[in-house]
């Protein structure tokens, strides 16, 4: 029963990271085209000479997604895309996988997979690994054995967010230079750094739900709030408009344009990996009803990344059960 049960997610999920990726390619190319000859040239205002010329290939890959990433600021709508994307999935997300990476009953190795997989999204783009990530969760973490976090884990997780993820973001983007967007892309091995100096630092083993509520709670309303925002402020209402901001084009007319659908596409591809994740979280066919309900009706409401925030709450508040029933069993 077990692979059968995940044989959706294990069609699914590749062949949306597949599709994504082709339908980046020409959005890519566009950008790289035009990036890349003066990256490798060094003449590139955001060319980083980090290992002093010792390693060509990576300055220049790091040139070429530091120009994307200034490119996307400076245009007023993928930069407003960018604060939508950022606040309605990128920190839920975030906060998803530094927790489920540390679970208490897991192996080490799997609190490396936030490094990991955070190093290939800056690689690759959020939305090829993104459904590979739920992938992994799916088949490897979302058993009936997870148990919830202690506060000690809790806390590790949050502070790794902050100090690793959202502080380098706050810095790219309020404190615009080549250096910030720099140290940005190294924001995977700050975060779990800080998640593990914590860990070391901090001994508790009080249970962490309470804190856990606290943050999916706080991510929720912030979520939910920008996308009403965006969509009743900033479009006044107009689903046109607002479908515009939403939806990226087939065939970009700038550079601009091409950045903006990168970031639209990723966009889409991790709504939809983590809207069908959460379908995992259910341990019944009524929950799984309700939760395919919720994805819907609460995503379109309050938007996808707010919806995601209320499912794994759910879940987390479902796994506290059933410890606590346990421990009454005991």
């Amino acid at each position: 029963m077990g692979l059968l049960y995940k044989l959706p997610a294990i069609l699914l999920l590749p062949a949306l990271s597949v599709g994504v990726r082709i339908l980046l390619k020409p959005n890519l190319v566009a950008l790289v085209t035009d990036f890349v000859p003066q990256c490798r040239a060094a003449t590139s205002p955001y060319y980083m000479p980090i290992t002093s010329g010792t390693v060509p290939r990576v300055e220049s890959m790091l040139c070429t997604l530091l120009s994307v990433f200034h490119l996307a600021m400076e245009d007023e709508h993928a930069n407003a895309f960018l604060g939508y994307f950022g606040t309605t999935w990128i920190t839920p997300l975030l906060l998803f996988t530094s927790l489920e990476s540390s679970r208490k009953n897991r192996q080490y190795i799997v609190s490396l997979s936030q490094l990991f997989f955070g190093f290939a999204s800056q690689l690759f783009t959020l939305g090829v690994v993104m459904p590979w990530y739920f992938l992994y969760f799916i088949v490897f973490l979302s058993d009936k054995q997870a148990r919830p976090t202690t506060q000690r884990q809790a806390e590790a997780s949050i502070f790794g967010v902050l100090v690793g993820w959202t502080a380098t973001s706050v810095a790219m983007t309020r404190l615009t230079s080549p250096t910030n967007t720099t140290i940005f892309q190294f924001a995977p091995i700050i975060a779990f750094l800080a998640q593990e100096v914590y860990l070391s630092l901090r001994a508790s083993t009080k249970p962490g739900y309470p804190i856990v509520k606290a943050t999916y709670i706080l991510f929720f309303f912030a979520a939910a709030a920008k996308h009403i925002a965006t969509a009743v402020v900033k479009f006044h209402g107009d689903l046109h408009a607002f479908g515009s901001f939403m939806v990226p084009t087939l065939h970009a007319d700038s550079l601009a344009g091409a950045a903006l659908n990168v970031f639209q596409l990723d966009f889409w591809a991790v709504a939809i990996a983590g809207g069908l994740a959460t379908m995992w979280f259910a341990r019944s066919q009524k929950q799984l009803i309700g939760l395919v309900l919720w994805s819907v009706l609460g995503g379109t409401v309050f938007g996808s990344g707010a919806a995601f925030c209320a499912a794994a709450l759910w879940r987390e508040s479902t796994l506290e059960t059933v410890v606590e029933s346990k421990e009454r069993k005991d």
